[in-house]
């Protein structure tokens, strides 16, 4: 009986066996896609599906009695789904009015961040944050499965933003 298995973890159930037709293995889609951290959605009046991938993303309740490191939870959140998005209209309101992000969309290409591994903070001067940040990688075009980041926080204007991304 053949068996699916992601990340070293067998599927298991009904709708978790995969099929062989003819020398080709089928997947069963929602067992696999959500394995893998995507939502699928069933559309039936188009009888077509949609997935939607939904990262890993930080805890912000761990950090909610520290405001600073809550406001980079936050921002760091939607840093990752900004990039996934790729949305560069959102990921520009993110950073200080001088500040560019540190990777271009052509750059990562179909790179996916699947969720945020670990982060650290550290105070700097001016009241500034650091965080390094290992993030998990889907799809990256130099095969790297994760990496760490340094980003730093800052406030301008009263809003916390990201003033660089190394």
């Amino acid at each position: 009986m053949p068996s699916l298995w992601v990340n070293g973890k067998q599927l298991i159930g009904a709708n978790a066996k995969p099929v062989i037709k003819k020398g080709r293995v089928y997947l069963p889609l929602r067992a696999t896609s959500e394995a893998f951290g995507f939502q699928l959605t069933w559309t039936p009046s188009v009888r077509g599906t949609l997935l939607v991938f939904k990262p890993q993303l930080l805890d912000e309740g761990v950090y909610a009695g520290e405001a600073k490191k809550l406001a980079a939870t936050k921002l760091l959140n939607s840093y990752v789904n900004a990039m996934n998005s790729r949305d560069a209209v959102a990921l520009g309101r993110m950073f200080v009015k001088d500040g560019t992000p540190a990777q271009l969309f052509e750059i990562i290409g179909q790179r996916l961040i699947t969720g945020i591994r670990s982060v650290t903070f550290e105070d700097r001067p001016g009241d500034a944050l650091l965080a390094y940040v290992t993030f998990s990688y889907l799809f990256d075009p130099y095969g790297n499965k994760s990496g760490t980041q340094g980003i730093v926080f800052m406030q301008e204007n009263g809003a916390w933003k990201i003033s660089d991304v190394d």
